[in-house]
């Protein structure tokens, strides 16, 4: 036998210890005293108790062993158990998601902790698991790979969306788990039961609020019942994504037909890897997991459509996977959100100043006609409009162009690279974009922010760009001492007012504090989404190598 055969038939022996002994333990007088602990007897595999039981309270390890050596001895006289119980100890029950499924391997990724993806062994129970799904299990690392220990305990697709809506929650109310993760997972192996606890709270309380049509039947866009746009309805739940990729899907459509003539309904289309490849650089996608959906949903069409020169052309799974993720990592032009600063970026405790600038602006080209010159400034005329309706906080010149206010002219590139506006016939005109910016909570505008801002492209994209040196404020802004070469009462010169306006807009981004030390100088503490943000530029020590299923 391999080493990899080995473990498969020493987790197997192992399984079928615990499930024998499970008979012999009182399931029902576990937390019998503690009435909160309810919904885990009635959610929880009594496998899955007995497991925690045996492999993760401290006091009864030792029993665990001795019961697992004695009974080995009478199976296996020529190999001993230690090594492989030792690996069973050291694993624990968590949350995880089914990123993608292959013959060669199940990557899956934690939904509780900030860890990389990790391929497990496709066994007969890991084999039953599918791509998205949320599962309740114990992943066991081994020499030889990761193995997913007896079956996995899976959140039903109808109740998906609540279910993570409710960890997420539940998350936010154990601050250590994002704060000190290593500490937190020990815990879990000396008798820590919140895991358990907090998978089953959030599936009955998934339960209680789950509806029976998650859609409106009455919505003319998700009214599609055939075509490649149906598809976009089986890959989410979530009815924002849902739409977010059927538009990005008519796109595509519409790329395919202006390049080659043909629409994606037709088979004369395999071009399907320059489609995924152009919506990477371009940023088409707004975070990892529309890559992977329309990824999936690409495939699916081809297989339905039997195209397989398209399927080939997406191929092989993990590469082309991994290739568009670094692309689109790279991307500065559409949507996208670094999903590190995804995960980091909390609830927003105070209001932003910059991004209550930018949705005033974008509400100004709503609402308003702004003419702009053949420079591609707006005129005076629709100066005065803006400068009715949005705040201002830098003027660098009492004349009355669109040059005298760095933010305005920030703000139309800004706007401009991520084709919220375009120019046509002199004015200045929305598109789809501002509409979807608009439609977001400010804590994703502040993400979509940061992303575009820390981007190493960025500042390459427009020569005004350069006038701005924000990633170089941020970074001085950590250095001892910053306080009294930033923060300038009266700048005079517009480069001071400047770098004045990006120290504030740090703060405006959430990505740092200011206080005072005793002896009066001024120095900035990173908060913990400005620490992910200043760690992804190199600033802080952090490991930047993307993850191919982050």
């Amino acid at each position: 036998m391999s080493n990899k055969q080995l473990w498969l038939k020493t987790l197997d022996d192992i399984v079928a210890i615990v499930d024998s002994t499970r008979h012999s333990i009182p399931m029902d007088d576990l937390f019998k005293d503690e009435e909160m602990y309810t919904p885990m007897r009635s959610v929880i595999s009594h496998f899955d108790l007995a497991a925690w039981l045996m492999f993760d309270t401290e006091e009864n390890r030792p029993t665990t062993s001795q019961l697992v050596g004695q009974l080995w001895r009478h199976i296996h006289k020529m190999r001993g158990v230690e090594p492989y119980l030792e690996r069973i100890f050291d694993s624990y029950l968590s949350l995880y998601r089914v990123n993608y499924k292959s013959e060669g391997g199940i990557y899956v990724q934690s939904i509780l902790f900030p860890e990389p993806a990790v391929i497990i062994e496709a066994t007969e129970g890991a084999k039953e698991l599918n791509e998205g799904e949320i599962f309740l299990g114990r992943i066991v690392d081994s020499s030889v790979g990761h193995f997913l220990f007896n079956k996995a305990n899976v959140v039903p697709e109808n109740l998906r969306k609540d279910f993570s809506e409710q960890v997420e929650e539940l998350k936010k109310r154990q601050p250590m788990i994002r704060e000190n993760t290593k500490v937190y997972q020990e815990t879990l192996k000396n008798g820590n039961p919140e895991i358990l606890f907090l998978f089953a709270l959030a599936y009955v309380q998934a339960q209680e609020r789950e509806v029976p049509y998650p859609f409106d039947e009455d919505d003319e866009l998700l009214d599609v019942d055939d075509g490649i746009l149906a598809l976009a309805q089986e890959f989410s739940e979530d009815e924002d994504a849902v739409i977010a990729d059927m538009y990005l899907l008519e796109h595509m459509d519409s790329a395919a037909l202006m390049a080659e003539g043909v629409n994606l309904e037709d088979n004369r289309f395999i071009h399907y890897d320059e489609l995924m490849i152009a919506a990477s650089n371009d940023g088409d996608f707004i975070d990892d997991a529309q890559l992977l959906r329309i990824y999936e949903l690409l495939r699916r069409w081809c297989v339905e459509q039997k195209n397989d020169a398209g399927r080939k052309s997406l191929e092989p799974a993990d590469k082309k996977i991994l290739d568009y993720k670094r692309r689109l990592a790279r991307s500065v032009r559409g949507m996208y959100r670094i999903n590190s600063l995804v995960k980091a970026r909390g609830e927003m405790n105070r209001s932003s100043n910059w991004i209550d600038q930018f949705d005033r602006y974008l509400e100004t080209v709503l609402d308003q006609d702004l003419v702009v010159t053949k420079s591609g400034a707006i005129n005076q005329k629709s100066l005065d409009l803006v400068r009715k309706n949005v705040p201002i906080f830098l003027q660098t010149s009492k004349a009355n162009r669109e040059s005298s206010f760095p933010e305005l002219v920030f703000f139309r590139k800004f706007a401009l690279l991520k084709s919220m506006i375009f120019e046509e016939d002199g004015l200045l005109l929305p598109t789809i974009r501002l509409e979807q910016y608009m439609q977001m909570d400010d804590e994703d505008k502040v993400v979509l922010w940061v992303s575009t801002l820390l981007n190493e492209k960025f500042r390459g994209t427009d020569a005004y760009f350069r006038q701005w040196p924000i990633q170089e404020v941020f970074a001085e802004s950590l250095k001892p001492g910053a306080g009294a070469g930033l923060l300038i009462e009266a700048p005079e010169d517009k480069e001071a007012m400047i770098r004045l306006r990006i120290l504030q807009l740090g703060r405006d981004l959430d990505l740092y504090d200011m206080a005072v030390d005793p002896g009066g100088d001024v120095f900035f503490i990173p908060t913990d989404f400005g620490a992910a943000a200043f760690s992804y530029m190199g600033i802080l020590e952090k490991d930047n190598v993307i993850a191919p299923f982050e």
